[in-house]
């Protein structure tokens, strides 16, 4: 059995945005006790003003006038 080298410390090398709904990747490798990490994020997608409304109305406090934030909609 090989022996399993010890990491020291961690390194990300690269962070690249991606195209809408494309896989996420992530790549490491280890070198000289260093863990090197790259990483392909997508981008998120834009709604339109309308469709974030639709999904994400606003909820009123019971005990106040103004409306409540919301925590699923952001």
């Amino acid at each position: 059995m090989d022996a399993v080298p010890a990491i020291t410390s961690a390194v990300v090398d690269q962070v690249e945005t991606l195209a809408v709904r494309e896989a996420s990747v992530v790549t490491a490798s280890g070198v000289n006790g260093v863990l090197h990490l790259s990483f392909g994020i997508p981008q998120g997608s834009r709604m339109e003003p309308k469709a974030r409304k639709a999904r994400c109305p606003r909820k009123t406090s019971p005990t106040a006038s103004t409306p409540a934030p919301s925590h699923h909609c952001g």
